[in-house]
């Protein structure tokens, strides 16, 4: 039972349109990011989300790993963390 269950797992995974899991990655490694410097630099959500001008469930949302961020977000997360989350 659980190796058709794998097998089915990865059947449907492989339907998923290269460039849509892509977009996945790149957003939960924005996320793990965020998460991570939040946690080195001991910043609470309160604290960031009053630090970006946003409310604590956007914060959730950014390092939920689901948020599809725009230019415009990550610019602002990148000038209010002082690092670069991305680099083209």
């Amino acid at each position: 039972m659980k190796h058709a269950m794998i097998e089915l797992f990865k059947t449907e995974l492989s339907k998923i349109p290269a460039d849509r899991r892509r977009q996945v990655d790149f957003s939960w490694s924005i996320a793990d990011k965020i998460d991570s410097l939040l946690k080195e630099r001991n910043i609470s959500y309160t604290e960031f989300a009053k630090m970006t001008n946003e409310s604590v469930s956007k914060i959730k949302e950014w390092v939920g790993g689901t948020c599809n961020f725009t230019l415009e977000t990550l610019a602002k997360i990148s000038t209010v963390l002082g690092v670069d989350l991305i680099k083209v």
